[in-house]
């Protein structure tokens, strides 16, 4: 349109004839970097981008860390990539299904000992540190159960009675455990403390608990129970004629 416009006065006015020169010129540079803006793709083959990719490596500075790996092409790393991932997704579920199994394990452990036994256990778990409780218990089942012969509930009890000697199930752990770790269990690297809570925690979450060593725990073993006497009764079960009830005849309707 302004062309147009301009076209008509150029005819007679030279400031027309090259204000309209300039508009032609700025139009023909508009549409030069229109094709420039254009997407270009360049088709490379894997060698070709390998090289382009061990070129680039070689001027950074993790290029003796690459240096290892130059020969690895796309195709293997996303392989490698996919294999790690298949690797650690079974890692995972392996650990998670062993800190699972030692969660019901310790509960069921704990299920069978005595209220008193319970009580105790419980109230050292919660306040001291674990790691305190297993050096003890490694101590006295050393002397008193080398073979480890003896079922898992009598193993905790008798490192249950170890606790009780050294009155640890008396102790205000609130202001002990300060004296005894007055640091943290990560800033000491108490690593077997930090993993039995950590079974803890799992299980307590996979298992549908609400509480770690509450009344629930006792499930378990109540289910147990439950299915044992039920088999037992319908063993003992016997079912009986009824010879005693008299025998109904059914009128015709003659």
């Amino acid at each position: 349109m302004y062309l147009d416009r301009w076209s008509e006065r150029s005819k007679h006015d030279p400031e027309a004839r090259a204000a309209q020169r300039l508009l032609e010129a700025i139009n023909a540079l508009a549409q030069r970097n229109s094709r420039r803006r254009k997407p270009m793709t360049v088709q490379l083959s894997h060698d070709q981008r390998q090289d382009i990719v061990n070129r680039y490596a070689s001027t950074r500075w993790y290029a003796r860390l690459y240096a290892p790996f130059r020969s690895l092409t796309e195709r293997q790393l996303r392989w490698g990539i996919r294999i790690c991932n298949v690797v650690l997704a079974i890692f995972v579920s392996g650990f998670i299904v062993v800190m699972v199994g030692g969660y019901f394990k310790e509960m069921d452990a704990v299920a069978q000992l005595s209220p008193e036994d319970q009580r105790d256990y419980t109230y050292m778990v919660r306040g001291m540190r674990y790691s305190d409780i297993y050096k003890l218990g490694t101590e006295v089942l050393k002397k008193e159960d080398p073979l480890e012969a003896l079922p898992p509930v009598v193993r905790l009890h008798l490192v249950i009675e170890a606790c009780r000697r050294k009155k640890w199930h008396e102790l205000d752990w609130d202001v002990e455990l300060r004296k005894m770790h007055p640091r943290s269990p990560l800033e000491e690297l108490d690593y077997l403390h930090c993993l039995y809570w950590v079974i803890l925690q799992i299980g307590t979450v996979i298992g549908g608990g609400g509480a770690m060593f509450s009344d629930r725990v006792l499930d378990l073993r109540e289910v147990r129970q439950g299915n044992e006497t039920s088999a037992k009764e319908r063993e003992r079960f016997v079912e009986m004629e009824p010879t005693s009830l008299p025998a109904r005849t059914q009128r015709s309707f003659f």
